[in-house]
């Protein structure tokens, strides 16, 4: 009798059930892989677009100009240009490393005024700009009701880049007369 049931059961070997290859992975199967790959899709996207989003520091453009090209007067020039704010003597520095420099190109001799000439027009304009507004500051102080000294002294702090005298003297000038169409559109000027 088993013979007969085996035989019976030999045609089931024919039909086989069939069977779907599935060309979607089973949920989870890839899913770690796939974040992945954004991950590092997002990573790379944001180093490309970094530059156009957040604004650089100038002084870092300029020192990565120089490590680029040490022997360039002009970014050296713009060095000490930056450091005039910040540092008389890093300024020298870099307008006498500028005006070597200058001097050992050979090409632009005669065709453009030389970094040093500059350098000393810039110090005596700031000379100058400190004289005068030392000039007012006597006039400010024997007249303290004078407001166009105090307005005058505002402006020339700012071309000196004295920000705390900007702001003391607008202040003053504001308390004293808000209302002045002259006074507030140099305050907006100023800030």
């Amino acid at each position: 009798m088993e013979i007969k049931i085996k035989k019976n059961f030999l045609f089931l070997k024919f039909l086989k059930f069939p069977h779907f290859i599935r060309k979607i992975p089973a949920r989870g199967e890839k899913l770690w892989s796939n974040l992945l790959w954004y991950l590092i899709l997002i990573i790379i996207l944001i180093n490309l677009f970094y530059p156009l989003f957040y604004p650089t520091d100038p002084l870092k453009d300029i020192k990565q100009g120089i490590m680029k090209n040490p022997w360039d007067a002009s970014l050296h020039e713009k060095l000490g240009n930056y450091y005039l704010m910040l540092s008389g003597k890093a300024a020298t520095k870099e307008y006498l490393l500028a005006e070597e420099l200058y001097q050992k190109n050979n090409k632009v001799l005669g065709t453009s005024t030389s970094p040093l000439t500059r350098f000393n027009e810039i110090t005596n304009t700031r000379e100058k700009i400190e004289k005068e507004r030392e000039y007012w500051l006597n006039i400010a102080n024997v007249f303290p009701d004078y407001l166009f000294a105090r307005a005058k002294i505002a402006a020339l702090s700012y071309q000196l880049g004295d920000r705390d005298q900007v702001k003391t003297n607008l202040d003053i000038l504001l308390s004293e007369s808000p209302a002045d169409p002259l006074f507030t559109k140099l305050s907006e000027e100023l800030r």
